[in-house]
C-alpha cells in the first residue's frame, strides 16, 4: 500500500510536471505569438502613421495649389472678359458708324435723285457729289473690312477663352477629385485615436498588472500605435486578434482553477494518506514499545505468557496471535517495516522516504531477529 501511495504520488506529481511544462510551453508561444502580432502591428500602424502625414501634407500642398489655381482662373476671366468688353464695344462702334454712313449714303443718293430731276443746270455740282459718293462708298468699303476683321478676332478670341476655361475646369475637376479621394482617406482613418485607445484598455484589462506595471509594450506607445484592435485599419484581423487574446485568457484560467481543484483534491487524500500513516506508525511504535520492554532472552511464547507479557496484552488488546492470524500478519509486516528497538525510533517522515530501500536489510537486535522468525514460522503454518 505504501509503495502503491508512493507510486500514486510520484505519478500525480509527474502528471503535474508535465501538465505545467505543456502550460508553460503553450505560454511562451503563446507570448511569442503576442509578441509578433505586436510586432506587425506596431511596423503597420508606423506605416500608417507615415502614410497620414504623407497624405497631410499632400493635401495641404494641393489645397494651396487649388487656391492658386482659382486666383489664376478669376484673374485670367477678368482680363478675358475685360478683352471682350473692349472688342465688344469696338465692334459696335464700328457697326454704329457703319449704320450712319449707310443712312448717310441713302440720303445721298435721294439728293442726287433730286438734283437728277432739276435738271443739267447742276450737272457740275452732281460731278461734284458723285465724287464724294465715291469717296463715301471707298470709306464704307473700309468700315466694313474693319468690322470683319474684328468680327474674326473676335471669334478667334471667345474660341481662345473656352479652350482655356476648358482646361482649367478640367485641371479644377481633376484637384476636386484628389482632394475627395485625400478627405475619404482621412475619413477612412478618422478613428485612429479611438481604436488605439480601446486595444489600450483592452490590454489593461486582460494583461492587468503587465500593463500596470509600465513595461516596454506600454512605455514605448505600441499599445498607443497599436490594439485597436484596437483597429487601425486592420479590418477583421485585429478583431480576431482581440478575440484570440480574451479566448486564450479565459482557457488558460479554466485550465489554472482546474489545477487547483486536482491540487485541493490531492491535498486532501495526502492529508488522509498522511493520517493513516500516523495512525500506523503509533501503532507500530505500540508493538515496538511491548517487545523492546518485554523481550531479553525470550521466545514469543515467553513473550506472551509471562507477566510484563500479560500486562501489555491488558493494556494493548488481546494478542493471541495463533487464533488471530491476521494480526500475526499486521505484526510480522510491522516488524519488517521497523528499525531496531534498540536504536532510536525514525521519525514518521524518515521513515516514509526510505520506501526504496530494503525494508528487510533494517538493523536488528538477535531477540528481534528470533521474533522475527517465530512470526514467519506461525503465518507459514497459518
Amino acid at each position: 500500500m505504501k509503495e502503491m501511495e508512493a507510486k500514486t504520488n510520484s505519478s500525480i506529481q509527474a502528471a503535474i510536471n508535465e501538465r505545467e511544462k505543456e502550460l508553460r510551453i503553450e505560454l511562451e508561444a503563446f507570448e511569442r505569438e503576442v509578441a509578433q502580432k505586436r510586432e506587425q502591428v506596431t511596423a503597420e500602424n508606423k506605416v500608417l502613421s507615415d502614410a497620414v502625414a504623407d497624405l497631410t501634407i499632400k493635401n495641404k500642398e494641393t489645397s494651396r495649389m487649388l487656391e492658386d489655381t482659382k486666383l489664376q482662373l478669376v484673374k485670367e476671366e477678368a482680363i478675358n472678359e475685360e478683352k471682350l468688353e473692349i472688342v465688344t464695344n469696338d465692334l459696335e462702334n464700328a457697326l454704329q458708324r457703319a449704320i450712319e454712313a449707310e443712312k448717310k449714303v441713302q440720303r445721298l443718293q435721294s439728293e442726287l435723285e433730286c438734283i437728277k430731276r432739276d435738271g443739267s443746270s447742276l450737272t457740275e455740282e452732281a460731278l461734284r457729289d458723285t465724287s464724294l459718293i465715291h469717296a463715301k462708298d471707298s470709306q464704307i468699303h473700309k468700315l466694313l473690312e474693319e468690322n470683319k476683321k474684328l468680327n474674326s478676332k473676335l471669334i478667334h478670341l471667345k474660341i481662345e477663352s473656352n479652350k482655356r476655361i476648358d482646361e482649367l475646369t478640367q485641371e479644377l475637376e481633376r484637384h476636386v477629385e484628389i482632394v475627395a479621394q485625400l478627405r475619404a482617406q482621412l475619413e477612412a482613418q478618422f478613428d485612429y485615436e479611438e481604436n488605439k485607445k480601446d486595444l489600450r484598455i483592452l490590454r489593461s484589462i486582460e494583461f492587468g498588472e503587465e500593463t500596470t506595471e509600465g513595461t516596454d509594450f506600454v512605455s514605448n506607445g505600441v499599445t498607443a500605435t497599436a490594439t485597436a484592435t484596437a483597429e487601425v485599419q486592420l479590418g477583421g484581423r485585429s478583431k480576431a486578434l482581440d478575440e484570440l487574446l480574451v479566448g486564450k485568457n479565459r482557457k488558460l484560467q479554466n485550465e489554472n482553477v482546474e489545477l487547483r481543484l486536482r491540487n485541493q483534491k490531492l491535498e486532501g487524500d495526502n492529508h488522509s494518506v498522511l493520517e493513516e500513516q500516523a495512525m500506523n506508525g503509533n501503532e507500530l511504535s505500540d508493538v515496538f514499545g511491548l517487545v523492546d520492554t518485554n523481550f531479553n532472552n525470550n521466545t514469543l511464547a515467553d513473550l506472551f505468557s509471562n507477566k510484563g507479557g500479560q500486562k501489555s496484552i491488558e493494556a494493548n488488546g488481546d494478542l493471541d496471535l495463533e487464533g488471530d492470524p491476521h494480526r500475526a500478519t499486521n505484526l510480522l509486516n510491522l516488524f519488517m517495516c521497523s528499525a531496531s528497538s534498540s536504536h532510536d525510533t525514525p521519525k514518521l517522515e524518515n521513515y516514509y522516504s526510505a520506501s526504496t530501500s530494503s525494508l528487510h536489510e533494517l538493523p536488528r537486535t538477535p531477540a528481534e531477529l528470533r521474533t522475527y522468525n517465530e512470526l514467519q514460522l506461525l503465518t507459514s503454518k497459518m
